[in-house]
């Protein structure tokens, strides 16, 4: 089983799951088409995920397990880097809600949505109670 590449050492926690080799030889993509990403991310990510990422779409709220929170990536079971997302999008999750995209969406537009995602896990998670003076 390859190691990880040192551009994403996250992907380590996915080794046990489907697509793991073949990513791990990948490099990381230019960020170049976010807005295509949030667009693709609205379309087909939001049901589960919510608008902003957070786990609260529609059908993430009424399923038996909890969908993941995007904008936490402490939280991701198989990692939150760039090649670890692209993994996750494009082989699903084993024993988990999150479906393959593979065949349904080409890997220049799950790259695209993985650059979207990376720019959710900065968003804070909840805004502040108060506002300072």
């Amino acid at each position: 089983m390859p190691t990880p590449p040192a551009a994403d050492r996250s992907l380590a926690a996915a080794r046990l799951q489907s697509g793991y080799s073949e990513v791990a030889s990948l490099s990381v993509p230019a960020a170049t088409n976010r807005p295509d990403g949030e667009a693709l991310f609205i379309q087909n990510c939001t049901g589960c995920h919510g608008a902003r990422g957070a786990g609260d779409g529609p059908a993430g709220t009424m399923e038996q397990a909890p969908v993941r929170n995007l904008q936490r990536p402490e939280s991701y079971v198989a990692g939150a880097g760039p090649l670890a997302l692209f993994r996750t999008i494009k082989y699903g999750l084993d024993g988990t809600l999150m479906v393959r995209w593979e065949g349904r969406l080409s890997d220049a537009e799950i790259w695209s949505i993985v650059h979207y995602v990376r720019t959710l896990q900065h968003v804070p998670a909840s805004p502040p109670s108060r506002v300072p003076p």
